[in-house]
């Protein structure tokens, strides 16, 4: 079944009301896979990830019943061809500079970081995966000699270098834009700061472009 998210913010939960995933916002496309009373489990359908068992797929949850509307077919979406406005990354990025970090968040309200990427791209009609980890599978992976205004600079821990944790956007001259942790704002990242989480994670560099 079809439907749509009529409210501004729809957390999508691992488990009903436990473990926050990520969020849903207002107009984006799901569908349903199962009912339970109030309660359904459906597909982000604008939210991709990567698992081993199924490749790429949408980010499944739970959802409240409540938050969705249910259609026999989705609304045109506008597609572009034109290339990444690299400016307009960054000045919709600053946007959220002072935004509360939120575990699985996506809006002004709250927001992590592989979401902050996730939504700017997504305002020019490009789609990009919504974890870090799963961002830096699907990009072009580059040196950071080509780092320029839009790349993504992705974090492993050194203790457990298993799987990319956190991801900030390249802003200029060696900033970035970061939507830190719990606790912290979005802000900027300076070259210093840069240097600094680099003793405590490996990292990698990556770029997406049409």
């Amino acid at each position: 079944m079809k439907a749509l998210i009529t409210v501004a913010i729809a957390d999508l939960w691992n488990e009903i009301e436990k473990g926050r995933e990520t969020q849903l916002l207002q107009g984006e496309k799901i569908e349903v896979i199962k009912e339970a009373g109030e309660w359904l489990y459906v597909s982000a359908l604008e939210q991709e990830r990567f698992t081993k068992e199924q490749g790429w797929h949408p980010y499944p949850g739970w959802l409240r019943r409540s938050t969705v509307e249910f259609v026999e077919s989705f609304p045109s979406s506008n597609s572009s061809q034109a290339p990444l406005d690299l400016n307009q990354l960054i000045t919709d990025a600053e946007r959220f500079l002072h935004i509360p970090y939120l575990w699985g968040g996506r809006s002004r309200e709250g927001i992590d970081c592989s979401a902050l990427n996730h939504l700017i791209f997504q305002a020019q009609g490009f789609s990009i995966p919504r974890d870090a980890h799963d961002q830096y599978l699907k990009c072009e992976k580059i040196d950071r000699e080509q780092l320029r205004s839009g790349d993504l600079i992705f974090f492993t821990p050194r203790e457990k270098p298993t799987r990319i944790t956190h991801v900030v956007l390249y802003k200029e001259k060696g900033w970035c834009i970061e939507a830190p942790e719990t606790g912290k704002l979005v802000s900027y990242l300076s070259k210093e700061g840069l240097e600094e989480k680099e003793r405590k994670y490996r990292l990698s560099f990556g770029r997406f472009q049409r």
